[in-house]
């Protein structure tokens, strides 16, 4: 977190050195009505006529698609300001457009300014010779569409992918698997006019140089911004350390970098969660009167080690030198018009991350870079970042001018990220690298021997040269990994080294049962789509029905209407009602994907993570996420809350043996009570308890015990219950199921599922008989759940607590739905 100044709308700040203006009111030449309308600032083209209903939601689909062609546009934007007499005496007037989306010319006073190209840039310029009483600033956007076709002709060959690679711009704004296509276009960060006199601190940042229990050693890394040659007394300040001291600086005229050390004996270390607390300390950085700067930090070493080994290479973290196993998933931008995504939906998703046990997510190359609050709240709340640079499934040139804007992005990136004690992990890109092995582009695209080394030579100058030295040169204690993944999923090597993107189930239509021998050493991407709440996906739709052109709009995989129905078919009863349908849908991705991470955990430590894709999503959507775009949970969002618990127990029969694996993160022995209930899925009769235990979980392990000594052996119709508790304590601290069979196989009968009230927001559930997935959900889809998707046996009694209209509450299960005959 940096603080210096604050902005607010229309107004200035003002300390005794500087003033900053936010200019936030603009307007905007709309030609579909033939005059200016008034804009707010950040924004987008798309935003800004969606607010004066000059196009149709962009969320609906095909309405919009035929209706706007704005990225084949020009766009112009205006505001006008102006400067006090004091103001105009000061020696600096920095104008700072923080994000331009993507292709422009800024104008102060009919003088260009700026020439933008990047929506990943910020862009600075001393405008001081050019202000005057009354300024008028202007911004034209250039026509993207045409620009990236005059790219496009300048090389001899094509490149995969075509004309999204030429722009840095959010690549899943040109259609992805799982987002409809919108290139937006506008200033989509804030634009501030900073005045300021002499010395002044622009940005502080702290680099870790050691971390040990005992000792923190790193350096201040102060900018400074001066307007003649001179010597100042810096001023730093670690107020929860009482540590205090000044340093004597001589500076140019310009931007000044200093390094000034400093340690912390017994440093409170940040861990992430499920290590301890993710503690923080406070830089402040002043000089003379000016107003402080602070920079938040943590100490804290992040190892990712890649060792040579009998089969391959390992892929695990250590943090602050414990091995940790990564638990968490794959996060895309939360909406297709980044500038909209206000700062508690990122605290949200950040917040729903760390309550499901999650240590990890990583920062799809897909996207964009998250704004900084972002990362200020993982700090906060302890959850490590993976993060891509923007760039995915793709070839990219490397002409100087691309290479030039792009090296600028990455130097400013890792600067503002490499403070943050979440950043674990750089990484060069999403699957690129695997791409030109495996996917046939080269035989697509008909290159030439010495196309296909230029654009491989091109490839290489840009990830393996260029951003691993910014990254060596300005955050060195960083690693840096240049693709994901390491190999294809087709290859040998996926599984035994470095990170692995299997997705042989889905894409390949392998069987499920394929997750159990396809484990790779850190398994970074694997995922399955789920229906999310047809109450949710008919606000956006004219009728919940696959044959309806808006509905089918939101499934934006070319074949996942029909990968979900082939599987299901495959291993669950499939609904002839559509909504019980979408259910199953729903449950058959929590049931697999949860069993997935859970069969990664099995084999820790050759398994050292497990991301699955996706965590979150960007529109209203059928997808692979866990959390829908309203930031609702699917049922897949509760299952891997309990499959990324501290301590897990799960039931294996890969092997055609029945065993109950346990994985106890912990770093402690730890002994439990173990009871196993028997019942029948078709009788009432009250379960019996077959037996009961005590067994002790080793810390940091993986144990495996056989339970095939149990009294009914694989009757389709029997189903075992385990639950874990604490010896003195009968509360559950893990339970699972075990069923003889798929879900489409087992003898289920209609079940009652009751519903009690328990409270102020909350309700008892129950069942008569052994109830699959139990589903809870609204018809308003405005009701969250403290838990969803679980199983009851008769006799169990579940709690949950409510968030919403407990009133509107109802409940489905798998034994309940039609069927459809095959």
């Amino acid at each position: 977190m940096l603080i210096g100044f604050t902005f607010f709308c229309n107004a200035n700040s003002y300390s005794q050195n500087s003033v900053v203006k936010n200019l936030s009111q603009w307007k905007y030449f709309s030609t579909y009505k033939n005059k200016w309308i008034s804009i707010t600032v950040p924004g987008s083209v798309q935003s800004d006529l969606l607010e004066h209903e000059i196009i149709f939601n962009p969320l609906r689909g095909p309405e919009y698609e035929g209706s706007e062609k704005i990225s084949s546009n020009p766009h112009n934007y205006q505001t006008s300001f102006n400067c006090t007499p004091q103001e105009l005496l000061m020696e600096t007037a920095i104008l700072d457009f923080q994000g331009i989306d993507t292709y422009a010319e800024v104008f102060l006073n009919d003088q260009k300014i700026i020439s933008a190209n990047n929506m990943f840039r910020e862009w600075k310029v001393n405008v001081k010779p050019l202000l005057k009483e009354n300024n008028v600033l202007n911004v034209h956007f250039l026509n993207i569409d045409s620009t990236e076709a005059a790219k496009i002709k300048m090389l001899p060959y094509q490149l995969p992918e075509g004309a999204r690679v030429f722009t840095r711009k959010a690549q899943y704004q040109y259609g992805w698997d799982f987002a409809a296509k919108l290139k937006t276009v506008g200033l989509w960060k804030p634009v501030t006019l900073s005045f300021s006199n002499n010395a002044l601190v622009s940005n502080v940042f702290v680099n870790t140089l050691s971390c040990k229990s005992a000792l923190f050693t790193g350096n201040a890394e102060v900018h400074l911004d001066a307007q003649r040659d001179s010597s100042f007394s810096l001023s730093f300040v670690v107020p929860e350390n009482l540590l205090s001291f000044d340093t004597l600086v001589s500076v140019k005229k310009g931007e000044n970098v200093f390094f000034v050390p400093f340690s912390i004996a017994n440093p409170r270390l940040w861990n992430p969660v499920g290590n301890g607390e993710p503690l923080l300390y406070t830089l402040k950085v002043s000089i003379g009167s000016n107003s402080p700067v602070y920079r938040k930090f943590g100490c804290r070493e992040i190892v990712l080690n890649q060792d040579k080994d009998s089969v391959g290479s390992s892929f695990y973290f250590t943090i602050n030198g414990k091995r940790k196993f990564i638990k968490g998933s794959n996060i895309v931008p939360p909406d297709l018009i980044p500038s909209r995504v206000r700062d508690d939906v990122y605290e949200n998703l950040v917040l729903q991350a760390k309550n499901a046990n999650m240590n990890m997510l990583r920062i799809w190359g897909g996207g964009y870079y998250f704004p900084d609050e972002f990362y200020d709240y993982c700090d906060r709340y302890g959850i490590m970042i993976w993060q891509d640079f923007m760039f995915a499934c793709a070839m990219y040139p490397g002409d100087d001018a691309f290479m030039s804007t792009t090296k600028q992005e990455i130097i400013e990136q890792v600067n503002r990220l490499k403070s943050h004690p979440c950043i674990a992990l750089f990484c060069g890109n999403n699957e690129s690298d695997e791409g030109w092995k495996n996917w046939g582009w080269q035989s697509q695209f008909k290159y030439s021997a010495s196309d296909s080394a230029a654009i491989y030579n091109d490839y290489h100058k840009l990830f393996e040269s260029m951003i691993p030295h910014v990254i060596d040169s300005i955050a060195p204690t960083i690693y840096y990994h240049p693709s994901s993944p390491k190999n294809g999923w087709g290859r040998k090597q996926s599984l035994t080294e470095g990170d692995s993107h299997y997705w042989g189930v889905w894409w390949g239509f392998e069987p499920f049962a394929n997750y159990n021998k396809k484990v790779g050493r850190f398994m970074s991407e694997f995922g399955f789509q789920g229906y999310p709440d047809l109450s949710f996906l008919k606000k956006y739709s004219d009728k919940c029905d696959t044959n309806d052109i808006t509905f089918r709009y939101h499934q934006q995989h070319g074949r996942g209407f029909e990968t979900i129905d082939t599987y299901m078919k495959r291993d669950y009863p499939v609904s002839d009602s559509f909504p019980d349908y979408a259910y199953v849908s729903q449950l058959m991705q929590a049931d697999e994907i949860e069993n997935t991470a859970l069969i990664h955990r099995k084999n820790y430590p050759y398994c050292s993570g497990t991301l699955y894709w996706q965590f979150n999503d960007s529109w209203p959507s059928i997808s692979w996420s866990s959390i829908d775009y309203a930031l609702h949970p699917k049922l897949l969002y509760y299952r891997m809350k309990n499959a990324y618990a501290p301590i897990v127990m799960f039931t294996d029969t890969s092997d055609g043996k029945r065993n109950l694996i346990f994985h106890n993160e912990g770093s402690k022995l730890k002994s439990f009570l173990l009871r196993i209930t028997e019942c029948t899925t078709n009788t009432a009769d009250k379960p019996f308890m077959t037996d009961s235990k005590v067994v002790n979980l080793f810390p940091d392990s993986v144990q495996n015990y056989n339970v095939l000594t149990l009294t009914s052996g694989k009757n389709s119709n029997v189903v075992y219950h385990f639950s874990l508790s604490e010896l003195s304590d009968t509360s559950k601290i893990a339970e699972c199921f075990m069923f003889n069979g798929m879900p489409k196989d087992l003898p289920l009968v209609k079940a009652n599922v009751d519903l009690k009230f328990a409270g102020e927001q909350m309700i008892e559930v129950s069942a008569d008989h052994v109830a699959y997935g139990v589903y809870l959900y609204d018809d308003e889809h405005s009701c969250l759940f403290s838990d969803n998707g679980f199983h009851l046996i008769p006799g169990e009694k579940k709690l949950i607590k409510v968030q919403g209209d407990i009133a509107r509450v109802k409940v489905k299960c798998l034994n309940n739905i039609s069927h459809r005959k095959l």
